[in-house]
């Protein structure tokens, strides 16, 4: 709100003032008075109004030191000095203090008003002037970050030696420049939740920068938003194990802070030393593989990609013979496969055996259910990526939570292929004999089912219950009789399959909202 801070001694003249430009300026423009020096420079620091009224001689503090005051603080509002003194001096020392206007007393109220009112004008529009650039340079700011992060992605993702070059010109051009010395990448991911997802990226990555930037090794070059839940750090060093331990030192930093803040799991991935910025992408998928790693739950909340196991065996399994047909599925000894995986002795064979079987499992799967033609095949949730797990039991959970939807959907599949033929045969035989003395039980007798599963087969191939249909198939005959025949009513009941001609009015008027003798009138209309 726009503030004009009114000081003089004499209050017939200050509330004068005051009232004179509340009913001829912007009704939204707040009046604060003071009766001397000392009260104005008080509520200047506390109100910051953009317009200061004064008089020139106040007790215990006159007009002009009062504006020396609020300047030595460093706070420059609008200053307009009134004065019954129409003393050059004064006029000279005002001015020297960048006093917009110097108004001799009595005041002629027309030309006053007019002097404030072009005061807040060019005060609100050069603050408007001021909004707006600062929102363009913020919304500038916000693109050009963008782009950086943007690009940096690009960059740890490309193989490709040429386009990487294209795309460090482009960081260059944006002020990102990497010193060509031994460069490397780690990626901090952590939980992203329901609760959490408003925020937890925003929180993450201002502690990460926070505490990179603070880094006293000068290691740290920038961080990277990667995609929601996992943001990766570039570094930059001289000596490659001087590197890795400080890197590893802040990072564990990094992992606590954001546990304690922000009570969420957190695990950090640091690849291998590459040399030159076009070979980041290596560096960064190294820290994927050393992220994983979190799935043996060592202990350690950061792990260098240099400090994992290597075996020399490397273990593999064909999970197609117990997957085909989906519908004889065995999931219990597919879990078994991935047990006797996890409990090899960590390493990173032991680690890509286990991620190359989740993806082979998913893969063949979802080969296999493409045979079956069923509508619950969208409704199937895929098992969650291999990097976003956090533990081997929450694998088994995804793995067996995934089979159980597919084990469901192909038996219903294969229920719909082996049925289609004996839906077809019994909606035949239902219309056949709708006139009829038919039932649920007599159809189930007729096909060799119970009546339950009649029911059930029935509701599948109609989307109606077998009564439900039949009435249709009834109430349809006798739409056409009435329309088309002058057959009596009672005999169209009949021929209909009800014996009881009221209770045959009864059924048409709930399902076309007329008597039988209604619609065959309005028929003829």
């Amino acid at each position: 709100m726009f503030k004009i801070l009114v000081a003089d001694d004499e209050d017939v003249i200050r509330k004068g003032i005051v009232t004179i430009l509340k009913r001829e300026l912007d009704s939204d423009i707040c009046y604060l008075e003071a009766e001397n020096g000392i009260e104005a420079h008080k509520l200047c620091k506390e109100h910051l109004p953009q317009i200061v009224i004064t008089d020139i001689r106040m007790p215990f503090c006159d007009g002009l030191n009062l504006i020396k005051n609020i300047r030595e603080n460093g706070y420059s509002p609008t200053f307009i000095i009134l004065s019954g003194y129409a003393d050059f001096e004064y006029a000279k020392s005002a001015i020297t203090l960048g006093v917009k206007e110097y108004v001799l007393k009595p005041i002629k109220k027309q030309e006053f008003v007019s002097m404030v009112g072009a005061c807040v004008k060019s005060l609100t529009t050069e603050k408007h002037r001021i909004d707006e650039k600062l929102v363009r340079e913020s919304e500038n700011r916000k693109v050009t970050e963008n782009v950086k992060q943007k690009l940096l992605r690009y960059l740890l993702d490309c193989p490709d030696s040429e386009e990487a070059k294209k795309h460090l010109g482009e960081l260059y051009d944006l002020g990102i420049r990497f010193n060509e010395n031994l460069l490397l990448c780690a990626i901090i991911q952590y939980q992203v939740t329901e609760e959490n997802r408003e925020f937890i990226d925003f929180a993450v990555k201002n502690i990460v920068d926070e505490v990179l930037t603070e880094d006293v090794s000068g290691n740290f070059l920038i961080s990277v938003q990667y995609e929601s839940g996992r943001i990766a750090a570039i570094f930059e060093g001289i000596k490659r194990e001087s590197m890795l331990s400080s890197v590893k030192h802040e990072l564990g930093k990094i992992n606590s802070l954001i546990r304690k803040y922000l009570f969420v799991e957190v695990f950090t991935g640091v690849g291998d030393v590459v040399y030159g910025s076009i070979l980041l992408y290596k560096s960064f998928n190294l820290a994927a593989e050393a992220l994983n790693f979190k799935l043996y739950r060592t202990g350690s909340n950061v792990q260098l990609f240099s400090d994992i196991p290597v075996s020399i065996k490397n273990e593999e399994e064909d999970l197609g013979r117990l997957i085909h047909p989906l519908e004889n599925i065995r999931i219990a000894e597919i879990i078994n496969v991935f047990e006797k995986l996890i409990t090899l002795p960590p390493s990173i064979q032991s680690l890509s055996a286990v991620e190359k079987s989740y993806a082979q499992l998913i893969k063949t799967v979802d080969r296999q259910l493409n045979k079956y033609n069923s509508t619950g095949m969208k409704n199937i949730v895929q098992p969650a990526p291999f990097y976003e797990l956090w533990s081997f039991l929450q694998m088994k959970q995804e793995i067996i939570r995934y089979l159980n939807q597919v084990y469901e959907i192909a038996c219903q599949a294969k229920i719909d292929v082996s049925n289609k033929k004996l839906v077809v045969d019994v909606l035949q035989y239902v219309k056949e004999n709708a006139a009829g003395d038919i039932n649920l039980n007599i159809v189930a007798e007729k096909f060799g089912r119970t009546p339950a599963y009649m029911s059930a087969l029935f509701k599948k191939g109609t989307g109606m219950g077998f009564n439900e249909y039949i009435t249709n198939i009834r109430m349809n005959m006798a739409k056409q009789m009435l329309e088309d025949t002058g057959i009596p009513i009672s005999e169209v009941s009949g021929l209909c399959g009800y014996l009881n001609p009221k209770y045959f009015s009864v059924a048409f008027k709930n399902v076309f909202g007329m008597s039988p003798a209604a619609y065959r009138q309005n028929s003829l209309q």
